[in-house]
């Protein structure tokens, strides 16, 4: 008995495709520094604390508000470097 083919898979209508999510990475390659975009690239997870704490109301911790300051305070330092 043959198989039978599965139908195509097609990805959804809402999915981002992969340039859409690395587009602002590769322009900022292209103006910026290696160095300088890989270091703000990780700051993510702190915009995710701050919206966390801005719009869910979340509890964030003091420890964790002053590494919050200090990681955006070296984000200025080295966009002024």
């Amino acid at each position: 008995m043959p198989a039978v083919p599965e139908p195509p898979v097609e990805p959804a209508a809402d999915a981002p495709d992969v340039r859409e999510i690395t587009a602002p990475m590769d322009l900022a390659l292209r103006i910026g520094e290696l160095s300088i975009v890989s270091a703000l690239t990780a700051l993510y997870p702190a915009g995710t604390i701050l919206l966390a704490a801005i719009v869910l109301r979340e509890r964030v911790a003091a420890i964790q508000w002053v590494g919050l300051v200090l990681a955006l305070l070296a984000g200025g330092m080295l966009a002024l470097a």
